[in-house]
C-alpha cells in the first residue's frame, strides 16, 4: 500500500522537479528533491498524526512535534514512521467510537503499509474479537470480509508476483538475528554473551563474521559460540510473551498494544531500533496520571535513535532532545520527586551519550580505541536493552494476579477509562438520579 503513496507522491514530485522520479543508479538530492521529501513527511504526519492523536484524546502536539526520537528519525534520517503511527492512532479511534469494522480495515491498511506491524496483528484480532465479535458468527464474517478486502486493496499492485514480495518483507536468509546496530532487545544482551564467550573461552576470533562487525546479512547476524536462535524461535517466543495481555486487549487496548509491541521489540527476528517509537506510542496515546513511565520511556528511545544521527548533525539532535524534555514536563508535571534509581538511570545514559560522541572520538587515533572502534555502541546497546527487557518482565508480570502492585501502577500509567476506552462523556448514557 505504501507503494501507491510514493506514486500520488510521485505525481506532485514531477512539477517540483522532474528529476526525482527518473531512475538512476547514482543518489540524486538537488535542494528541490530535498524540500519536497521532508515536506512530504511534515505533510503525511499533520494529516495521520496529528489528527489521529487529537481522536484518541491525546496530546496531538506532544506526539506529533516533541518527541525527539520521531523528530529524528522522520525528519533527520528521513523515514515515514509517525505517517505509519497516525494511521495505528486512527484504528484505535475508530475502535474507541464503537466503528469496529472501520478499524478493522485501518489496521489492515497498515500492515500492508508497514509490514514489521504484522507483529502486532495478534493484538489486532484479540481486541476486535473481544470487543466487536463477541462469538456471533454474523460479525466474524463481516470482519473477515472487511480484513480481507482491506489487505487485498493494499497489496493489489504486488497480486501478480506475490512469492517473490514475500522473500523481499521477509528475507530471514539474508538477514541475521541482530542488525549491525544492535536494537536493544534479549538479542541484544544474546549476541553480548555470545562475543564475551568468545573473549573469555579464548576461541579464535576469526572463526565467523559474527553479530559485531558492522554488516547485516545472515552470517554477521549469527552467534559463534551460543546456540543459533532460529526465526521461528523468535516467532514463538514473541507469541508466548504476547499471551498475557491478549486477554486485557477488548477492556484495556491501550495497556494491551504497549505489552504486545514490546514483546515483538524484546523478542523479534532483526529488530530495528526505530521499532522503540511503536512501543511508545500507546503511552502517548493514552497517557494516565502515571507519567513516569512515559517521560523515561520516551527519553530512553531519543538515547536509543541517537546513534543514527551523523556527527555533524550530533548538535541538532542534542537540541531535539532538550526540547523533547521540555515539552514533557510542560505538557506532563511530574506528581513526584525524582527518585535515587532514576537519578542514576539519567546519569549512566548521560555518561554513555559523553562517551559516544565526545570521549571515544578523541581517543580513537590511540590503537586500543582504534582496536574496539564500536565498542561504546555496543555499550549502548546493551544498557538499553537492560532497560527494555526489564520493561517487558514488569509488563509481563502485571498481567498476572500475584503482582497487584505492579499491574496499579501500569494501569495508572494507561488512560483506559474515559477518554480513550470508552464514548466521549456526551454519547454516554445518563445515571438514573438518586431514588430517594
Amino acid at each position: 500500500l505504501f507503494a501507491l503513496v510514493e506514486a500520488v507522491l510521485a505525481r506532485g514530485a514531477v512539477l517540483v522537479d522532474p528529476q526525482i522520479v527518473v531512475e538512476s543508479a547514482a543518489p540524486y538530492a538537488s535542494p528541490a528533491c530535498v524540500w519536497f521529501q521532508r515536506s512530504s513527511v511534515v505533510a503525511l504526519e499533520a494529516l495521520t498524526l496529528a489528527t489521529g492523536a487529537r481522536r484518541c484524546g491525546a496530546r496531538a502536539d506532544v506526539l506529533a512535534f516533541g518527541l525527539a526520537s520521531l523528530l529524528i528519525v522522520d525528519h533527520v534520517h528521513f523515514q515515514y514512521n509517525g505517517f505509519f503511527i497516525g494511521v495505528l492512532a486512527h484504528g484505535l479511534a475508530f475502535s474507541r467510537s464503537k466503528r469496529y469494522l472501520a478499524a478493522a480495515a485501518c489496521f489492515a491498511s497498515l500492515i500492508t503499509l508497514k509490514h514489521l506491524f504484522l507483529t502486532l496483528a495478534p493484538f489486532f484480532a484479540a481486541h476486535l474479537l473481544t470487543a466487536y465479535v463477541r462469538g456471533s458468527p454474523t460479525r466474524l464474517l463481516a470482519l473477515a470480509a472487511t480484513t480481507l478486502a482491506a489487505i487485498l486493496a493494499g497489496l493489489s499492485p504486488c497480486l501478480a508476483s506475490l512469492p517473490d514480495l514475500a522473500r523481499r518483507l521477509f528475507p530471514f536468509e539474508a538477514r541475521g538475528l541482530v542488525h549491525s546496530y544492535w536494537a536493544p532487545n534479549l538479542w541484544a544482551l544474546y549476541a553480548f554473551a555470545d562475543r564475551l564467550a568468545l573473549r573469555l573461552g579464548r576461541f579464535d576470533a576469526s572463526i565467523g563474521v559474527g553479530s559485531t562487525r558492522g554488516r547485516v546479512d545472515a552470517d554477521a547476524g549469527g552467534c559463534l559460540v551460543l546456540p543459533q536462535p532460529t526465526p521461528a524461535l523468535c516467532l514463538a517466543l514473541c507469541l508466548l510473551a504476547m499471551l498475557p495481555a491478549l486477554p486485557a486487549a477488548g477492556r484495556s487496548p491501550a495497556r494491551a498494544l504497549f505489552h504486545c509491541a514490546l514483546a515483538a521489540f524484546t523478542f523479534g527476528w532483526h529488530v530495528h531500533e526505530k521499532f522503540a517509537l511503536v512501543v511508545l506510542a500507546p503511552l502517548l496515546l493514552a497517557a494516565g496520571t502515571e507519567t513516569r513511565l512515559l517521560t523515561h520511556l520516551a527519553t530512553l528511545t531519543a538515547f536509543v535513535v541517537l546513534p543514527l544521527v551523523p556527527d555533524s548533525d550530533c548538535l541538532l539532535a542534542l537540541s531535539l532532545l532538550a526540547l523533547q524534555e521540555t515539552v514533557l514536563a510542560r505538557a506532563y508535571p511530574p506528581r513526584a520527586a525524582t527518585t535515587s534509581i532514576e537519578r542514576l538511570h539519567l546519569a549512566a545514559l548521560a555518561a554513555l551519550l559523553l562517551l559516544h560522541r565526545l570521549v571515544w572520538p578523541c581517543l580513537l587515533p590511540t590503537p586500543l580505541a582504534a582496536r574496539f572502534e564500536f565498542a561504546p555502541l555496543m555499550l549502548v546497546s546493551v544498557y538499553a536493552a537492560l532497560c527494555f527487557t526489564a520493561l517487558f518482565l514488569a509488563s509481563f508480570l502485571s498481567f498476572l494476579p500475584a503482582f497487584t502492585s505492579l499491574a496499579a501502577f501500569f494501569d495508572a500509567a494507561f488512560h483506559d477509562h474515559p477518554p480513550f476506552l470508552h464514548p466521549p462523556t456526551s454519547a454516554r448514557p445518563r445515571a438514573p438520579p438518586d431514588a430517594r
